[in-house]
């Protein structure tokens, strides 16, 4: 094995803890999960848990990231495309994830998975500021990212809690409509 590289067995072990962790969160509340009761279900003993995870917390965090991997991964593959196709992309990736949302939501997990998404969002920042040259510095584009990432991000949760009853179009067109419907000469 290559320096760097993690044992496929160690690998398998931390896939099964956080599937253990993600199913026990639909039984319960996550707060009063055990260590114990994540070995348990995940079938690997106590001294695996450690060897690979300090907290359940860890657990979390890991999986967090593996997710927004995939979403960086797929908003890179849009990045050509136009801005109204980058929006449908990002709600469809999303949709993809909802039942991870609304667990996390149930359990006041939201900070691990927002607060991974705020500090990856420099890595697609072309998703939130179609048009960087608008912006006459730094300030400007990063006040501009932290605006359009925090919109995208709160029209996702409004989506999700409350049902998802549109498709990720129909939030495209309504963002479409709304930004043509800003008038600030008024």
């Amino acid at each position: 094995m290559r320096k760097g590289q993690s044992h496929p067995n160690a690998e398998r072990s931390k896939k099964m803890m956080t599937t253990a962790l993600l199913e026990l969160m639909k039984e319960k509340e996550y707060k009063s999960i055990t260590i114990k009761e994540i070995c348990e279900k995940a079938q690997v003993a106590r001294r695996t848990f450690y060897r690979n995870f300090k907290t359940k917390e860890e657990i979390l965090s890991l999986f967090t990231k593996k997710i927004m991997q995939e979403f960086i991964n797929e908003m890179l593959t849009k990045s050509n495309e136009n801005y109204r196709n980058m929006i449908e992309a990002y709600y469809s990736f999303w949709y993809k994830h909802i039942d991870v949302l609304l667990l996390y939501n149930k359990n006041e997990l939201d900070d691990f998975i927002f607060n991974e998404y705020l500090n990856r969002l420099p890595e697609v920042a072309f998703l939130y500021t179609p048009d960087i040259s608008l912006y006459e510095s730094q300030e400007e584009s990063t006040c501009a990212l932290a605006f359009n990432s925090g919109g995208l991000w709160s029209l996702l949760t409004y989506w999700v809690l409350s049902g998802s009853k549109q498709t990720p179009n129909q939030l495209a067109e309504v963002l479409e409509k709304t930004f043509k419907g800003i008038r600030f000469d008024k």
